[in-house]
């Protein structure tokens, strides 16, 4: 049997996964990548329960486990100082926790994985969209250096040029939010990760990283930071005393303002992530806010199962069209329920009035005490889809 070719726009956790469970399934793969390398950029991320299931799949779990942090619980400080404590031990599922590791080791994680398979990786290839001819896509190159392949994966986030080419139906929408996501040199109290929501409408969140370092989180005025890093920095870090003495003391131990991460955010909710031999996944088919912190965790979900099914759609030789609706079916309904969680935490965690505060941290506490409703919540915040599980084991 001749083997189909797939070409994968975009090196990021998304793309990465596509092309290891490729390659582990037999399938040919060529994976193009805009940036001429990865830079070592300040960030961590969150990787629960559904992307720890990924990663052991992929058999990257074990050499990962020095590089990050397990963490349990995470703890949600409300305006009047009250605390709503999760602790995902309640749950029964695998991985009932969640690691926290620099974004920079998950990427070269995945790398390094990819190119142990030999995997065939370009980087400096810049995709400025696709087209179709016939039963196949064609990938269009800054260079004109355009390539024909079977299938195509687009993995080249909420910016897609492949989804926006096609003139597939849905647009990016900010949010008109900007957050900071940095690492500090210093080891915060405890080990549970914590969030807090001030009477300003600002957030501000911090986790345990390994070698005494902590991963930290939190607002920044849209379209503001470049100003107040080079104005106004040391007024901006005082504004957050009232936070407490340990979000102090991590934004006082930040090594390098410059290579903290600024994002101002955008969602994208489509109605269809499939139109073979075209495929969306992660951001370019449902960029969300990161308040579950599901993205990343979600595109590579989104990764294996897609590869999993056009594996068995090409070993039957039956047609992709049923591999995008049974693709869709698992993971749609389930990513939009993320989507539009999500979407609500950060809408609310901004809310100001004290009577609107008031109102939102009594029900969240009485939601807390109810143990059926936290279990669903959290069950939903580390990803756990039951109709996933046959990819997942």
């Amino acid at each position: 049997m001749v083997k189909r070719r797939i070409g994968i726009v975009g090196a990021g956790p998304a793309g990465l996964t596509c092309a290891i469970s490729a390659v582990t399934l037999g399938l040919d793969v060529t994976v193009f990548e805009r940036a001429n390398n990865f830079e070592h950029v300040g960030g961590g991320i969150a990787v629960q329960s559904n992307g720890l299931r990924v990663l052991q799949k992929l058999e990257l779990l074990p050499a990962l486990r020095s590089l990050i942090y397990p963490c349990s619980t995470l703890v949600l400080e409300l305006s009047g100082k009250r605390e709503i404590v999760n602790d995902y031990r309640t749950l029964d599922i695998p991985h009932n926790s969640f690691s926290v590791l620099l974004r920079y080791d998950l990427q070269e994680s995945l790398l390094t994985a990819a190119c142990q398979k030999k995997i065939s990786i370009l980087f400096g290839h810049r995709c400025v969209g696709a087209k179709l001819r016939k039963k196949k896509a064609v990938l269009l190159f800054a260079d004109e250096s355009d390539q024909e392949f079977d299938v195509v994966i687009a993995a080249d986030g909420i910016h897609s040029s492949v989804r926006e080419s096609l003139k597939w139906q849905g647009e990016p929408k900010a949010v008109g939010e900007a957050y900071l996501r940095g690492v500090a040199d210093i080891r915060t109290g405890g080990s549970a990760a914590r969030e807090i929501w001030g009477i300003d409408g600002r957030r501000f969140g911090m986790c345990p990283l390994p070698a005494d370092k902590t991963y930290f989180y939190c607002s920044v005025p849209k379209g503001e930071w470049i100003d107040v890093l080079a104005k106004g920095l040391q007024s901006w870090v005082t504004s957050w005393r009232p936070y407490g003495a340990n979000v102090m003391a991590v934004l006082e131990r930040v090594p390098d303002w410059h290579r903290v991460n600024y994002d101002e955010l955008h969602e994208i909710c489509l109605k269809r992530w499939s139109s073979p031999p075209v495929f969306l996944v992660g951001d370019a088919a449902h960029g969300m806010t990161p308040d579950y912190g599901q993205g990343a965790n979600c595109a590579m979900v989104d990764a294996l199962v897609l590869i999993t099914l056009l594996a068995r759609a090409f070993h039957d030789r039956s047609d992709l069209e049923e591999a995008g609706r049974e693709y869709e079916s698992v993971r749609r309904p389930f990513v939009n329920r993320i989507q539009n969680a999500s979407a609500r935490v950060g809408t609310i965690a901004q809310w100001r009035s004290p009577a609107a505060r008031l109102l939102r941290d009594t029900l969240l506490l009485l939601t807390s005490r109810i143990g059926a409703l936290r279990r669903r919540e959290l069950r939903l915040i580390a990803g756990y889809n039951p109709k996933e599980e046959s990819f997942l084991r």
